[in-house]
């Protein structure tokens, strides 16, 4: 999934399970991963994906929206 802020950034994370002995010798718990990062030129608004996932928008605060490859 991606997330906007603004940071001027939109961030890209996946989800992983992680074995946590701590919390549970049996099971894994739902944990995200920080993959990769855009970086915008202004506030990020809102991030979308197109409903076949290939392309990205990304609104921006000076009224643009950028459209990306995923």
């Amino acid at each position: 999934f991606v997330s906007g802020s603004a940071d001027h950034e939109a961030r890209f994370w996946e989800f992983e399970l992680v074995q946590d002995d701590d919390y549970s010798k049996t099971s894994k718990r739902l944990s995200v991963a920080h993959v990769k990062t855009l970086e915008m030129t202004d506030d990020v608004l809102g991030v979308k994906y197109s409903p076949d996932q290939r392309l990205l928008a990304v609104a921006l605060l000076d009224n643009t929206v950028k459209i990306f490859f995923a």
